[in-house]
């Protein structure tokens, strides 16, 4: 139903409106609580927490819904009539709004739990927190009567009553149908929290690899003061071999001696223990600022082996939820215009992403001493001047003319300099040129070559008549 009913107005803008307006229309008749109108998307990353939240949506909206499925149905010239009434039949019933009050309260203790997996600090103390809180809320909720969870009694108080019928936000159903619906959803109520509570548990159980309770035991310092109270302190030395074990391979490649023994090991344990309570007060303070006093203390060196245990068990993940996210970076990174990325630049930017400061904490300044120090660059070069137009360039190649002589008598020929244009032999005018630059250079020519030539016997006159 909510995945359907969110494509129904995702797909259409004009739905959509109709939906708008007729909710313009009926607001001020009915209190709704939720600000949103057009129907959620009941799945995504953290799917408990969408599911829930479109649950809420269509509680709170569920006659302005319906009412416009009505309309939808009743149109003839709506090409998905039949299709909306099917819809119709199937959602406007008892059974459907009270169970969308049911689900809300199970899975707002489930979703609590899916958001503390998925959170960025997790760690074992906090998800073994989590699951205590969920599993005593379904705990508790099971033993409430129906009437009186939260959701439920917010729908059975906006409902009027009337002899024959029961009326939620403009939609009636019949006073049977609804009396029926509501010993139905009753006698369902601890089944669904007791399939929800047994999920939970499965999930506890797969995780037996990460050892989830013995870690959160040795994490958690806020408590040691009450397991010494109880059993001394060597209330912890089982996990802690167990651990030890399980790990030592790990440990190994960070530098352990392979001569440390599990004694010795116990020995640190109970001596940081002894410390802890003496001195820092474990129970008044958070246990993540506890041990960051123990690794930075002047006696750490006493427990390096222990407070290297300390530091794996805090790296171990818990879920697979920053693997997930890890993916979803790689999708944002590598893009299709940026898919010639290198292994190692893709890995280092994908590192930056992940455990990189946050980007309004980040100094910039280091970064471009290093980026300007590697190699030779010009940071404060000047802004190059422009260059002024060059001079045209005037070529310069002979041809031979053939020049008649004063009397007439004979034809001389002679290489007459630079090319000119000898279109004033037929009359006409050489300053009437396209280019007067090349026919002030070539009128140089011809002046300085004639007056220099004093033995020629070329009529330069006769030759310009």
């Amino acid at each position: 139903m909510l995945l359907r009913l969110y494509y129904l107005y995702h797909q259409s803008p004009k739905k959509l409106s109709e939906l708008k307006s007729l909710h313009d229309i009926i607001k001020e008749t009915f209190e709704f609580e939720e600000g949103a109108l057009k129907p959620k998307r009941a799945c995504g990353t953290r799917w408990i927490s969408f599911k829930l939240n479109a649950l809420r949506l269509v509680l709170d909206k569920f006659g302005v819904y319906m009412q416009h499925l009505e309309h939808i149905a009743s149109d003839k010239s709506c090409r998905d009539r039949e299709k909306m009434q099917g819809y119709l039949r199937q959602w406007k019933t008892c059974h459907n709004l009270l169970y969308v009050a049911v689900f809300i309260d199970i899975l707002t203790p489930a979703s609590i739990l899916s958001k503390a997996f998925q959170d960025e600090g997790v760690d074992s103390v906090s998800v073994v927190h989590c699951l205590k809180r969920s599993q005593e809320s379904l705990d508790k909720m099971q033993k409430k009567p129906f009437e009186e969870l939260p959701s439920v009694k917010y729908l059975l108080k906006k409902i009027t009553v009337t002899e024959t019928l029961h009326v939620y936000q403009g939609v009636e159903f019949t006073t049977a149908s609804f009396q029926k619906a509501l010993a139905d959803v009753k006698n369902a109520k601890n089944t669904l929290i007791s399939a929800v509570h047994n999920t939970v548990e499965t999930r506890l159980e797969n995780a037996s690899s990460v050892q989830l309770d013995a870690t959160a035991t040795v994490l958690n310092t806020e408590l040691w003061k009450t397991n010494v109270a109880a059993d001394e302190v060597e209330f912890a030395d089982e996990r802690v071999s167990e651990l030890f074990e399980q790990f030592q391979p790990v440990m190994l490649k960070q530098g352990l001696s392979e001569d440390i023994t599990v004694s010795e090991i116990i020995e640190e344990w109970h001596d940081v223990v002894t410390y802890t309570l003496n001195f820092l007060k474990p129970d008044q303070s958070a246990y993540k600022k506890t041990w960051k006093w123990l690794f930075n203390c002047s006696l750490s060196s006493r427990w390096k082996n222990i407070l290297m245990l300390i530091s794996v068990l805090f790296s171990v993940p818990v879920c697979n939820a920053k693997l997930e996210r890890m993916f979803s970076h790689l999708k944002r990174t590598k893009t299709d215009t940026r898919c010639a990325l290198s292994e190692q630049r893709l890995t280092n930017l994908l590192r930056i992403v992940e455990e990189g400061p946050p980007f309004g904490s980040f100094d910039v300044k280091p970064v471009i001493k290093l980026w300007t120090g590697e190699r030779v660059r010009r940071p404060n070069q000047k802004q190059r001047k422009k260059y002024k137009q060059r001079a045209k360039k005037v070529k310069y190649y002979h041809e031979t003319v053939q020049i008649e002589s004063t009397d007439n008598d004979s034809n001389n020929t002679e290489d007459i300099g630079p090319h000119t244009d000898l279109s004033d032999k037929d009359g006409t005018d050489m300053e009437d040129s396209d280019d007067a630059d090349d026919f002030e250079s070539n009128a140089r020519w011809w002046i300085e070559n004639f007056e220099a030539d004093s033995d020629s016997d070329t009529d330069f006159e006769g030759y310009h008549e």
